[in-house]
């Protein structure tokens, strides 16, 4: 489950410092499922993916996740039935939507950019452009179009 991204260091930090060692998590396929890798032996293993990798991955989870979906508790998630794929949605709304749901990801200190478009006529949300603040205070920009609903 992986995007293109760049990262930018901040002013006065080196390439070692670009690893936010505070998150981790198992790894996922483009689908979703849990990645796998295979061994010398040919035995699939999980693996763990961290640092920016783990939290790039973590964006694109909680822009998946519904509002209700999950049994533990049904308030977590992005409200799409209720305020995103609705007749007429409103950019600014979903944008806020947006930003606050990447706000959540363990690591992320500020969201520096977030277009999203809407493509009435297909009925299509696209996040154009995505560019977050990290805690260590390096830029993490997607370099693809991210996400499409």
């Amino acid at each position: 489950m992986s995007w293109a991204y760049t990262v930018k260091p901040s002013s006065g930090s080196s390439e070692a410092d670009l690893r936010v060692r505070t998150f981790k998590d198992l790894a996922l396929d483009e689908t979703g499922d849990l990645a796998l890798r295979t061994d010398e032996n040919g035995n699939k293993h999980a693996y763990f993916v961290e640092g920016v990798d783990a939290i790039v991955q973590c964006y694109r989870i909680r822009l998946a996740f519904f509002l209700g979906e999950w049994f533990l508790d049904r308030n977590q998630g992005m409200p799409y039935l209720q305020k995103i794929m609705i007749y007429d949605p409103d950019v600014v709304v979903i944008r806020s939507l947006f930003r606050k749901a990447l706000l959540t990801v363990p690591g992320t200190k500020d969201v520096r950019e977030l277009r999203v478009s809407i493509d009435r006529e297909s009925r299509r949300i696209r996040i154009e452009q995505l560019s977050t603040v990290l805690i260590n205070n390096s830029i993490v920009t997607l370099t693809e179009r991210p996400f499409v609903l």
